[in-house]
């Protein structure tokens, strides 16, 4: 459970928080009582925020007033440090609670796979390469929202505080002349990075994609009500880690963990799986070096 501004919860939340709160609505079985309901709950907050995972302690607040069971501690992450680091650490705790009241194994279901990648050909106006937008890859005008975004260029960055001090803050002016786009309060800006060529390189020779690295390849999801193709297809192996998806960050101890299963050879397998499960070895090793994926491969 996600908290939003003041302590509000997100959009696709607000709905089940008004049916908690409400003391005149009745669930399935005809009254305000959730008796029988088992639950877990994470949190997805921000410690810099004053209402820290508000929703999250609200929603088991509620829950549990109303006579449901939580199957392990609550789970609170904090975005302003390590959110993956928070969950595993939750999820380690949580899981053999959960394991026990439903008589469930944690099995191979973390193997099944999402989607399916293949090699395809496409004329090259058609390939996505970088672009956020069918509208931006097509260069045809329209209006600009979510699902088409207006690549905005930095016109002016510079530093407020002291450079080399410690402190940091940046003033940035985008530029959105001819865009059609009038800023309003509350509007958000996405910042859609570029990954360094090396970390690109390095990801495409660690993975064998070296050769085929400009070889166009559609994606598609086994499941689209449980996993969405995160990025616009058709499009290339290189174009994907340099524009699409994160490799510069730190590398995550569960990102590792699958990632083990596809190991060359049992020696590095068995290391993988130590960075994965060894929180204080994972810590001295990848967050203290902070190597990115590439690295770590």
């Amino acid at each position: 459970m996600a908290t939003y501004g003041e302590g509000e919860p997100t959009d696709n939340a607000v709905q089940l928080m008004q049916n908690l709160e409400d003391p005149d609505f009745n669930f399935s079985k005809g009254e305000h009582r959730l008796d029988g309901l088992k639950y877990v709950v994470f949190g997805l907050g921000n410690k810099t925020y004053e209402h820290y995972n508000f929703i999250a302690r609200k929603t088991d607040e509620k829950l549990e007033e109303m006579g449901a069971t939580r199957l392990g501690p609550r789970g609170e992450g904090d975005d302003d440090k390590a959110m993956e680091e928070d969950y595993l650490e939750w999820k380690e705790q949580m899981w053999p609670a959960l394991a026990e009241a439903l008589g469930v194994e944690e099995g191979a279901g973390g193997d099944t796979q999402d989607f399916v990648v293949t090699e395809e050909t496409h004329p090259i106006e058609k390939v996505f390469l970088g672009e956020l937008s069918a509208r931006a890859l097509n260069k045809t005008r329209g209006i600009h929202d979510a699902k088409n975004p207006y690549p905005a260029p930095i016109v002016t960055s510079r530093e407020l505080f002291r450079v080399g001090g410690e402190r940091n803050c940046v003033h940035i002016e985008l530029g959105i002349e001819d865009s059609g786009i009038h800023y309003q309060h509350g509007d958000h800006v996405g910042v859609w990075p570029t990954n360094p060529e090396i970390e690109v390189n390095r990801l495409l020779c660690s993975l064998g994609l070296w050769d085929r690295r400009n070889t166009t390849i559609n994606i598609v999801s086994l499941d689209p009500m449980l996993a969405k193709v995160p990025f616009p297809v058709p499009t290339t192996y290189e174009t994907v880690l340099r524009h699409y998806i994160d490799i510069s960050a730190v590398a995550g101890r569960q990102t590792l963990g699958i990632l083990s299963k596809f190991a060359p050879t049992d020696d590095s397998k068995q290391k993988m799986v130590k960075l994965a499960t060894d929180k204080d070895h994972y810590h001295n090793v990848v967050a203290e070096g902070c190597l990115r994926l590439g690295q770590v491969l």
